[in-house]
């Protein structure tokens, strides 16, 4: 916790103890878990959470509908070429 800026060690001392297990819970932690421990260790879990770069979602592939509509779409195409 130490190693947050002085102003995110505040801002996570000020949240409420449902907020605080809302962020954890979001950030992936077994809700058991969260529910099971004392605030001072959520602050710290928190705090580890913050501090860990999160990876960031890719682009996601498209539905399997979508793409099989895309695929008809091109073959209609095709066959309009071939008889014009």
């Amino acid at each position: 916790m130490d190693q947050l800026s002085k102003e995110d060690r505040e801002s996570i001392k000020k949240l409420n103890n449902n907020r605080l297990r809302g962020r954890l819970i979001r950030f992936g932690v077994e809700e058991e878990l969260v529910f099971s421990t004392e605030r001072d260790e959520l602050l710290k879990m928190l705090a580890e959470h913050m501090l860990t770069p999160q990876p960031t979602p890719g682009p996601q592939a498209p539905p399997a509908e979508l793409l099989e509509v895309r695929m008809r779409e091109l073959e209609l195409r095709e066959r309009n070429l071939q008889h014009n």
